[in-house]
């Protein structure tokens, strides 16, 4: 009984073998090399010269980069008919513009002032000159030390002339420039344009608005702001 036992196990040991070495034989066959299906990376300096070609952008994207965002400011306008003419040509055209109110200071002259000299003898030359000026000092006998005024001009050349010129009698000049606040106008533009519509406006404002000088601004809130229809 026991022959029988161990001879039907010897068989089923020898059977079991048969089956696990044609299974193993199977999977090596449906098993592909991973080698043959990867590409090779290769930089482009690796690259022969023939083999590249240059890409061309998309028609489309080329169009939709033609037209963006213009911040400008136009200043210099000296009253407020000429803004808000300057605005309306800008609303024709599809441009968002908006009347911008300045307060600027503006320089109108400029005041040379001399020291009164110790000696004598310079103190006697500028009262000279300033009587030859038609400037009557606000001292009958300015003291040394004091600061007369010589005169107010137009340009800052002519000033310059009179303290060159009082300055080689040994005198302490200074040159002050005048100022006062005036009141301008401008035109602020946020809007979609394209190159064609912004050299217009150029020629707009340079042929219609002299003196006005386009300035880049600052985009603020330009996702609610674009061209007008």
């Amino acid at each position: 009984m026991i022959r029988w036992v161990f001879l039907f196990l010897l068989l089923a040991n020898a059977i079991s073998l048969f089956w696990f070495s044609q299974q193993e034989g199977s999977a090596n066959k449906s098993v592909t090399p991973v080698e043959s299906q990867v590409q090779q990376i290769r930089l482009i300096s690796e690259m022969p010269e023939g083999s590249l070609k240059l890409r061309k952008a998309d028609s489309s994207s080329v169009e939709n980069d033609a037209e963006d965002f213009w911040c400008a400011s136009l200043e210099g306008l000296d009253n407020r008919k000429s803004a808000a003419a300057l605005r309306a040509s800008l609303l024709k055209r599809g441009v968002f513009a908006e009347l911008q109110q300045l307060r600027e200071e503006s320089v109108y002259g400029y005041e040379v002032t001399v020291m009164v000299p110790d000696k004598l003898d310079a103190r006697l030359y500028l009262l000279d000159y300033l009587d030859k000026s038609a400037v009557v000092p606000v001292e009958k006998e300015p003291e040394p030390g004091m600061r007369l005024l010589v005169g107010q001009y137009e340009n800052e050349v002519q000033s310059q002339e009179v303290m060159a010129e009082l300055s080689d009698q040994g005198l302490i000049v200074s040159v002050e420039p005048l100022s006062r606040i005036v009141q301008r106008y401008g035109v602020v533009i946020q809007a979609r344009v394209d190159r064609n519509l912004s050299n217009e406006i150029k020629v707009l404002v340079e042929n219609n608005y002299s003196g006005v000088k386009i300035g880049k601004k600052v985009c603020e809130g330009v996702a609610r702001l674009g061209r007008t229809e």
